[in-house]
């Protein structure tokens, strides 16, 4: 019975062809890119000639190759990373070409590794570590068993069930002492690469761990319809966003305190993972962040109220309403509203075009490149505050003298050669005057001692409580320049009429005392200088009164 039902049925096969030819072309049809994939070998996407960096993405410019006959043509470029934008994708001839560019769509697939070469040299680096950390665990396995083997020879029995003479044992613990010692000593070694192959494996694991994070195995084709007028061989031009990538402004500053000039090193710091290398690319870093949009953000009601407690007293004494209630709550919504909205300045973007052409791989981070350097007179000024701390610190007033908008972003502190510590600079506009920190400066050294303490006299016609201070302020210059220190400290300030500050005496006179009491002193200091401030005052208030900050 079977053997006559698989005839009928290869008959049934084709007596209805059209049936399955429909099926089949379907399939063909309705599945995304197979047709392109089966009857258009890709065209690869060409060398990136330039990429233009954002704070958040970078934009990407390629070339590709084209060789098409007369008439109308449908290509496929590609691969392309999975973190495009494609919305931002754009095709065009060239300046001079005389092709046209018809549809064009972008589709997905999805290889069996990862595009990313570095990816793919950091998969065969771990494989390769993994087979030599295997090779050395075999070995070491071979001699613990070798180990084991010669720990049990004592154990050992003759045939007759005789114990054992003195020539046998002597012969076990000469075995034992060299071909026992070798394997000891051969084991140990193995078990140190052990450990450092181990090491080296997990810091190439996290490293691969790393590049594939945020990466798919996903990637990108370009469909296009192209018309040409004659059978040509051209190129046209590809851009596209992509993500993944970005730069943040950084500064190295440099001071020469003998020249009294900064070097002002501006650097962008760029942080590249977008699947795809940019070899000898010409780069651009604007600060244009398109992600922001182009609108400034709405003001929304800016609501006063009482608090909860008191505003539901203030309710109910008044006796609101239920209508001038509700636009109570109303107000009260937008002013959560407006504590919601993020605060964003824009301005005039500016790009900057690097001067030399760039090589960043993917999977690279903290890439520098300078965007200019300069040099920049400035005026050293050293100041001090030692009633907070005990230090002399150092800052420049410079002007920025270059055409460069610099932007806000960590700076590098070096002062004659050593590391001062990390500042953070503001916007800067050309032509614009800013101060600095550069940090501490440990050849100035100032010292604040409270010499002299006396409280609790009273006077003699009337009942008047007194305190006197007396503090010594000693400023030393160990450098082989004169400087100018500005010295800041206070005088008590008294809210009540009752207590009363005196001066004894302020030597030298400060060059400022401003409402808040705040003492300002310029002083000169010469190579090795020293010298020294007395402050001397006196706090009187009514007696049996507690005065509180003395």
């Amino acid at each position: 019975m079977v053997e006559m039902n698989i005839p009928n049925k290869s008959r049934n096969l084709h007596r209805k062809p059209g049936i399955y030819g429909l099926l089949i072309s379907l399939l063909f049809f309705c599945t995304p890119g197979l047709q392109a994939s089966q009857q258009v070998e890709p065209i690869k996407p060409g060398k990136i000639q330039k990429v233009q960096l954002y704070p958040d993405r970078a934009e990407i410019f390629r070339q590709a190759s084209l060789h098409l006959p007369e008439g109308s043509s449908d290509i496929v470029i590609g691969p392309f990373p999975s973190s495009i934008i494609t919305d931002s994708m754009r095709i065009s001839p060239g300046t001079a070409s005389t092709l046209q560019i018809g549809h064009f769509s972008i589709q997905k697939a999805y290889k069996t590794q990862f595009l990313d070469n570095s990816i793919q040299k950091q998969e065969a680096q771990v494989d390769q570590l993994r087979l030599q950390l295997n090779s050395i665990k075999d070995e070491l396995n071979n001699l613990e068993s070798q180990l084991a083997y010669i720990e049990n020879l004592s154990e050992g029995k003759t045939q007759s069930n005789v114990l054992p003479g003195p020539d046998y044992w002597d012969s076990v613990l000469e075995f034992k002492a060299t071909r026992g010692k070798i394997r000891r000593d051969r084991y140990r070694e193995v078990s140190v690469k052990s450990e450092i192959a181990e090491k080296e494996l997990k810091v190439e694991e996290k490293k691969l761990a790393d590049l594939k994070a945020g990466v798919k195995k996903e990637v990108n084709y370009i469909h296009i319809n192209i018309r040409s007028s004659q059978s040509i061989t051209d190129h046209i031009d590809i851009s596209y966003q992509i993500k993944n990538a970005s730069w943040s402004p950084a500064y190295m500053l440099r001071t020469d305190t003998k020249k009294k000039s900064i070097e002002f090193e501006y650097i962008g710091k760029i942080n590249q993972r977008t699947g795809e290398d940019w070899g000898e690319v010409s780069l651009e870093l604007t600060t244009s962040q398109p992600s922001r949009g182009t609108a400034p953000p709405k003001l929304h009601p800016w609501v006063i109220d009482y608090p909860q407690k008191q505003r539901l007293e203030a309710a109910r004494s008044l006796a609101f309403s239920s209508e001038e209630s509700s636009s109570l709550m109303e107000d009260k919504q937008g002013s959560n509203s407006s504590r919601r909205t993020k605060v964003i300045q824009s301005g005039v973007s500016s790009t900057y075009q690097i001067r030399e052409k760039q090589t960043i791989a993917t999977g690279t981070n903290n890439y520098r490149a300078q965007i200019f350097s300069e040099r920049f007179d400035a005026e050293l000024i050293y100041t001090t505050i030692p009633k907070n701390i005990e230090r002399v610190f150092l800052k420049a007033k410079i002007q920025n003298s270059s055409p460069y908008q610099l932007l806000p972003g960590q700076a590098g502190n070096f002062v004659d050669g050593s590391f001062a510590g990390n500042s953070w600079l503001k916007n800067i506009a050309p032509g614009q005057e800013i101060e600095t920190g550069l940090g501490l400066d440990e050849s100035v050294k100032v010292e604040r001692k409270l010499i002299k303490k006396e409280g609790g006299e009273k006077g003699i016609f009337n009942q008047t409580a007194k305190q006197r201070y007396i503090f010594e302020i000693t400023l030393e210059n160990f450098k082989d320049i004169p400087i100018e220190v500005e010295l800041k400290d206070q005088l008590p300030l008294s809210y009540q009429e009752e207590i009363k500050v005196r001066i004894g005496q302020i030597k030298p006179e400060p060059n400022d005392i401003d409402k808040q009491k705040l003492l300002t002193w310029n002083i000169h200091l010469a190579p090795k200088e020293k010298k020294m401030i007395t402050l001397d005052f006196q706090v009187e208030y009514p007696e049996g009164k507690t005065v509180r900050g003395l």
